[in-house]
């Protein structure tokens, strides 16, 4: 069996070694391959050049500029070394070298002076000297380009770059000029480029520079925008008329334009929920109802839309924090007293709400910076009261006060604006709140008249009472010197009918609102509240008309959240909505006029040489 396995195996060996073997078929194709024609010079430095332009249109700007140089290397004379040695230049200056660039861009500028190749050069060798901060040398550069008769592309390139340019040095209307002229070449142009330069200049321009191109390029729809910003402005600063007068003419003078067709959302801000804390019943419901009176007129036609909530005493806390859970509100106006203004503005810090505070407490902002507070100060009173004193040369004062919060607080303020000033207390006496009978208080006081009248004891005197219990008190020294004298008191003591201000006859007291003023804002106020509710208003309904007027504003300026509400009223920078509001101040506290008022002949008026 061995021997037969053996044959078999011996067969094909010898086989083999006796027949001729086949053609082998795989050397002439590896021949055949060989043959084959190389692909020419030129079409290879294309291919090569198309593969850096790919790199660079994806922002690889480092195996671009290697393929680029590459390319040049190989090709030093091909079709597209002039675009690749342009490219070499830009991609130095894109990777951070501009002075390179501005090497690169010489050296071929000194190579190339045929006019159309020169031109891209320039634009070049101008856009580097801008990235490096070379303004003036860009200029002389590009410029006088501009004179020359650039494929469209180009000029709108180097008409971008010379507003950019006039931007960054603080030109608007030369920077307007440019985009003007951008404009006319934007189909060609880089849409994102310009749109980015026109809302730089939007931003950059001031109102007055607004107007004055708006009034100057008349020729362009580009104005359409400048039209669009101004009436935004005045949106935004609650100028709702001056905002409509300004859309009027933009759709009067660019009525294709997308500002024109967006004109009409600039007036129709989202509605705005904000929350009113006022005691609306109770003993100081009248006082309550004159503030919602206020604010409710304010807030007609706007909007708002207000949630009120019951407040008094402890309560007061407690509602603003009820508000604040309250999803989508974005404000709130509140009405507290001297006792519960701290508590209710720590529950609106607490909870990050806005509270704009009708409290005569300026420290209620201390809370922290999402309390405002917007009502006559003891300060502010006393302050005017002294300095109208002083300047009339009532130097030494009497001040007799109700032993209470509101009484001691204006006798301790009084006396330390004097001595701030210069004057002096000569008496200070105490009565009970509420009485009637004020002889125990006056007797040490008018002790200080025994001696001869042409050597009175002071000046003037000072009573922070109501105006009921001044009539009470002066009643009852109708017939002594001391009623001769000038009385000065609070706000409190405005007389509430002309039979109180006839027994006031003489009285100077500060207050917040004066429907005396002769500004048309405040006449116009006054109608619309008497129109409405058939009677004046008073200073309580002028605060909730000035709270409503703030919160009418956040809806224009289209604030939408708790936040945009704070930075909005802390950066107040628009006509005031009240005449007698100024603003806040660093510590967000209300800058009110303070008008300093008489009794004459049963007549409330300014005081004599009063501003």
């Amino acid at each position: 069996m061995l021997r037969f396995w053996s044959a078999i195996l011996f067969v094909p060996l010898l086989l083999t070694g006796c027949v001729a073997p086949p053609p082998v078929v795989v050397q002439p194709q590896i021949q055949v391959e060989a043959r084959r024609p190389a692909a020419p010079p030129a079409a290879a430095g294309e291919e090569l050049f198309h593969q850096a332009e790919a790199a660079y249109r994806r922002q690889d700007y480092d195996q671009a500029l290697r393929d680029y140089r590459t390319y040049l290397s190989r090709h030093p004379q091909g079709s597209q070394a002039f675009r690749a040695r342009l490219r070499e230049a830009e991609i130095t200056g894109l990777v951070g070298d501009w002075g390179g660039a501005v090497s690169r861009y010489e050296t071929l500028l000194a190579q190339n002076p045929d006019l159309d190749q020169s031109r891209e050069i320039r634009y070049g060798l101008g856009r580097a000297y801008y990235k490096l901060g070379q303004y003036t040398r860009a200029l002389q550069i590009l410029e006088p380009l501009t004179a020359a008769d650039l494929p469209v592309s180009l000029r709108f390139s180097t008409n971008a770059l010379l507003a950019e340019i006039a931007l960054k040095q603080g030109r608007v209307e030369a920077a307007f000029s440019r985009l003007r002229l951008a404009h006319q070449d934007l189909a060609a142009g880089d849409a994102e480029w310009f749109d980015f330069l026109k809302k730089r200049l939007l931003e950059q321009a001031t109102p007055a520079d607004l107007e004055r191109l708006a009034n100057l390029y008349r020729d362009t729809p580009v104005s359409a925008a400048l039209l669009a910003r101004l009436a935004d402005h005045a949106r935004r600063a609650g100028r709702i008329e001056e905002a409509r007068r300004w859309l009027t003419l933009l759709s009067e003078r660019y009525p294709g334009t997308p500002e024109a067709q967006a004109a009409g959302h600039l007036l129709t801000p989202a509605r705005l929920r904000v929350g009113a804390v006022l005691p609306l019943t109770g003993e100081l419901a009248e006082t309550g109802q004159r503030l919602k009176q206020g604010l409710e007129l304010a807030l007609r036609g706007t909007p708002v839309e207000v949630v009120f909530q019951e407040a008094g005493g402890a309560g007061a806390a407690q509602a603003v924090s009820a508000l604040a859970r309250q999803p989508h509100l974005v404000a709130v106006a509140g009405f507290f007293s001297f006792t519960e203004a701290p508590e209710a503005a720590r529950a609106a810090q607490e909870a990050g709400l806005p509270l704009l505070a009708l409290t005569q407490r300026a420290d209620v902002t201390e809370a922290g910076e999402w309390v405002f507070q917007a009502f006559l100060t003891p300060r502010r009173q006393v302050q005017e009261l002294v300095r109208y004193g002083l300047a009339r040369g009532w130097r030494r004062y009497a001040l007799l006060a109700p032993d209470s919060t509101y009484g001691r607080t204006f006798s301790r303020l009084f006396a330390e604006e004097l001595q701030r000033q210069g004057g002096q207390v000569a008496a200070q006496e105490t009565y009970p709140p509420g009485t009637g009978d004020f002889a125990v208080a006056l007797s040490p006081v008018l002790a200080h008249f025994s001696a001869p009248e042409e050597a009175r004891p002071f000046d003037a005197w000072f009573v922070p009472d109501d105006a009921a219990t001044l009539s009470a008190l002066l009643s009852q020294v109708a017939e002594h010197p001391l009623r001769r004298l000038p009385l000065l008191g609070t706000n409190l003591a405005h007389p509430a009918d002309a039979a109180q201000a006839r027994r006031l006859e003489g009285l100077i007291f500060p207050e917040g609102f004066f429907p005396g003023d002769p500004d048309p804002a405040v006449k116009e106020f006054i109608t619309a509240y008497q129109q409405r509710y058939g009677k004046a208003p008073d200073y309580f309904a002028a605060q909730g008309y000035l709270a409503g007027r703030l919160l009418a504003q956040l809806a224009a300026a289209g604030v939408a959240g708790r936040e945009e509400a704070v930075q909005q009223l802390r950066s107040f920078r628009g006509g005031p909505p009240v005449p007698w509001f100024k603003g806040f101040n660093s510590a967000r506290q209300a800058e009110l006029t303070v008008y300093l008022l008489t009794i004459r002949d049963g007549r409330v008026v300014p005081a004599e040489g009063a501003p």
